[in-house]
């Protein structure tokens, strides 16, 4: 219990820090760079589309070849 407290603790730290600084980070970032960042996450979340399409596919595929 006190390891998943200390986790959600060090999370919540985390993420303030990143939203309370969010501005800066963007002015830091310019427009080029968000434009990458925001690449970067559709790439990833296509990825993990991409991997759950797949996985549930495999089962469907399997059992039409085995009936």
């Amino acid at each position: 219990m006190n390891d998943a407290l200390a986790f959600g603790l060090l999370c919540f730290t985390s993420f303030y820090i990143i939203f309370y600084s969010s501005s800066r980070i963007i002015k830091m970032l310019g427009q080029t760079g968000i434009n990458v960042m925001m690449r970067l996450m559709g790439l990833i979340v296509m990825v993990i589309a991409v991997e759950f399409f797949f996985s549930g596919l495999k089962p469907i595929v399997l059992d039409m070849i085995k009936g």
